[in-house]
């Protein structure tokens, strides 16, 4: 209480892009699976958790033995468990040991935003982010590209995890990197777009179709950001996700940021690996922040929406850009709503409409979070 938080010392952890560490099963009939035990079970001939959880796999019955299964991750601070690759049988049988706590089968997750990026052409760099806080490696200086409004977010690296070997694994074979990429480095401006609401620099002269000039930045221009990469073209998967705010808990993250959520629904919790994940953060006193999802306006369609979530959502914005527009029948509406000039301006023959949004009204500027959709 009475503590002072200081927003420009953060470092944020954004997990965004395209990994996964499975989806489907082999000719084995092997599939994904994340094990979850009992810490204080643990004997004491093990030397480690990962020890552990391989003497496990080890002493399976014979008739279980094969096809191997193979440990894809342990985990030991936002959980305590190991992703794995298991057949049916194995999971079952592993069910049943006293110090398993449940075994739960790998699910897709998903991104959430309301439309990619129309461009993906490059833009002139800004000073903007501190440089990426992670364990060193020799990456070159790359510029992120963005469509959002000029550039947004632009640093150099040399402190970027290399991307799961999980996926691969559910594959049976390398990555197609002419259709996917191995890089962090954002291919979709998913994570462009939530980097730049966390972190952005400030960029003087952005509007709203020309309207509202002022100038946009993001929350904590002065923070440090990580990228971690736990998605891939069919989803983000819970394993890749656990190990990822694992990594973050491990590498200091004052706070973790996720974009990213299942579609529609918001499972229990203790089938929920976001709300497992964060849950074992917060013990860490890492802050979790999450997207609410994008499956409303229904009843029930807000996910991540654990006690222990700050879970950020919206039904509307707080700017407002009216203009009064003359139909071609003579028909006059003040004050029409000018989010559809857009819609409205791309039709055919629409002058009166394009004069009309001409006219649009300056109600409010000033800082923008490039957050202006119902969704983060």
């Amino acid at each position: 209480m009475g503590k002072s938080i200081d927003f420009g010392s953060f470092v944020f952890f954004i997990f965004f892009l395209f990994s996964g560490a499975a989806v489907t099963a082999n000719a084995d009939n092997r599939s994904t699976y994340i094990v979850h035990v009992l810490p204080s079970l643990r004997p004491s001939t093990s030397s480690s958790p990962l020890h552990w959880y391989s003497s496990t796999l080890r002493f399976l019955p014979p008739y279980l033995r094969l096809p191997r299964a193979q440990i894809l991750y342990a985990y030991d601070r936002v959980a305590d468990g190991f992703a794995a690759r298991l057949t049916d049988s194995q999971a079952s049988f592993l069910r049943r040991l006293p110090h398993v706590v449940s075994v739960l089968h790998d699910r897709p997750r998903f991104l959430h935003t309301t439309s990619p990026p129309s461009s993906a052409s490059p833009h002139p760099p800004a000073s903007g982010l501190s440089p990426i806080m992670l364990p060193p490696s020799s990456l070159p200086s790359w510029t992120l590209a963005s469509s959002l409004t000029q550039t947004l977010l632009s640093t150099t690296t040399s402190h970027l995890l290399p991307p799961s070997t999980g996926y691969e694994a559910a594959l049976g074979h390398p990555i197609d990197e002419t259709i996917e990429s191995k890089s962090p480095l954002d291919t979709e401006g998913h994570g462009t777009h939530t980097s730049s609401t966390a972190a952005g620099a400030a960029v003087p002269g952005a509007s709203f179709l020309g309207y509202a000039p002022g100038v946009a930045r993001g929350i904590a221009t002065k923070a440090r950001i990580a990228a971690y990469k736990i998605c891939w073209a069919p989803g983000c998967f819970d394993s890749d996700i656990l190990a990822a705010m694992d990594a973050a808990v491990a590498d200091g993250a004052n706070v973790i940021s996720l974009s990213v959520g299942s579609s529609g629904y918001s499972p229990a919790y203790y089938r929920d690996s976001i709300a497992i994940g964060a849950f074992g953060a917060a013990r860490h006193g890492v802050v979790v922040s999450c997207s609410a999802g994008n499956s409303g306006p229904y009843a029930y369609t807000a996910v991540n929406i654990a006690p222990w979530i700050i879970t950020v959502g919206a039904s509307t914005i707080d700017r407002e850009f009216p203009a009064d527009v003359i139909l071609g029948d003579g028909r006059f509406l003040k004050e029409f709503p000018s989010t559809l000039a857009r819609t409205i301006s791309q039709q055919p023959n629409s002058l009166s409409s394009m004069q009309a949004a001409a006219g649009l009204a300056c109600v409010s500027w000033g800082f923008w979070t490039l957050q202006r959709s119902p969704a983060r």
